[in-house]
């Protein structure tokens, strides 16, 4: 598809984002392909300012938003950003949208931008402190974290403890002060629904960020099919924050060390064995499922003590299983008759 680059070639400051402001308002997506929260794009609509640092100015256009994989991405700054456009009436949900192979930049990037600048004294680049090089540093060495990671709450857990002892050393070298790893680790307490979304849709990126956007031109002029797929996108970006230790042990358990298949699971102090399920099984799973796979749910007769077992494939999602119109169609018709079998 046709596509518009526009790339600064003085430093900065040339004004980047009110042309790309312009250029938006006839754009269907506007990616920001490198860069960090620097100094950002100050814009002014209707007589209402805007200063953006992380998100691409497209957004207040309302058009759809990425950034790619070549930039630097701060969480937070990501869900000040959100949270600063959603209370001025600017909807995000369904429109922002970041690579799983961007960067993070993490509380020990900050510090040490800090620490370089106050060490070299006259000498001081000049940078904003907000830890955009030391993460890009940190990309080139190929240690840094990526925004994918956080699929996997334990290992990125252990990532970021890593990763701060590691880089304590040098900020306390430098004459600053130590992090607190623990604190460091614990500092999000919850994962946050935006995070966990950007974190899922970077599964599949092509289908779940453009191609579904693109194909919603073909049933405009469906109502009913619009109003499923508004129903399916309200119950992707509507999600909660989940607490830590729990999505953590969630995904250690259940994910890296297969406990319910191996039957190592305990809770309350018994023993989970999926043999001693012996009632009639209904298994009903999402052909297009990118969550829970087809491969993830066929196994499951194998597992089970019962000898009424019965898996019907539905052609949706992991969302569509629950709240598209084919869904609506299908999947109470098939309960009933499964249940009216067995009177």
């Amino acid at each position: 598809m046709p596509n518009i680059v526009i790339a600064g070639a003085q430093w900065g400051d040339e004004g980047k984002g009110k042309i790309v402001d312009l250029l938006a308002q006839d754009s269907d997506l506007v990616c920001r392909y490198q860069g960090g929260p620097n100094a950002g794009h100050t814009i002014v609509v209707d007589g209402e300012t805007y200063k953006i640092r992380q998100i691409p100015s497209g957004i207040v256009a309302g058009k759809a938003s990425a950034i790619g994989a070549g930039c630097v991405v701060d969480p937070r700054v990501v869900i000040e950003e959100l949270d600063d456009l959603e209370s001025r009436g600017h909807a995000t949900a369904g429109l922002v949208f970041v690579s799983g192979n961007a960067h993070l930049i993490m509380p020990w990037h900050v510090a040490l931008d800090g620490a370089r600048e106050r060490k070299l004294g006259n000498l001081q680049i000049g940078t904003t402190r907000r830890g955009i090089g030391p993460a890009y540093a940190d990309k080139a060495r190929r240690i840094g974290i990526r925004a994918g990671e956080v699929l996997d709450a334990a290992a990125f857990a252990n990532s970021v403890r890593v990763q701060a002892v590691a880089h304590n050393s040098e900020i306390t070298a430098l004459g600053g002060d130590a992090l607190d790893v623990d604190a460091v680790v614990d500092s999000s307490g919850n994962v946050s629904g935006e995070m966990l979304n950007m974190a899922y849709v970077s599964l599949m990126p092509f289908r779940l960020m453009q191609q579904k956007y693109v194909s919603l031109v073909d049933i405009l002029k469906d109502p009913r099919q619009v109003e499923n797929f508004m129903r399916m996108e309200k119950w992707i970006f509507d999600s909660p924050d989940q607490a830590g230790d729990a999505f953590r042990q969630f995904t250690q358990w259940f994910f890296q060390e297969n406990r319910l298949v191996k039957g190592t699971v305990e809770l309350g102090g018994r023993k989970v064995d999926l043999k001693q399920i012996t009632q009639p099984v209904l298994n009903i799973y999402g052909r297009q499922d990118h969550l829970v796979p087809p491969s993830a749910s066929i196994p499951m007769e194998r597992y089970l003590g019962s000898k009424d077992y019965t898996a019907f494939e539905m052609d949706v999602g992991h969302i569509g299983m629950y709240v598209s119109g084919k869904s609506q169609k299908q999947l109470p018709e098939t309960i009933a008759q499964w249940l009216k079998d067995r009177e």
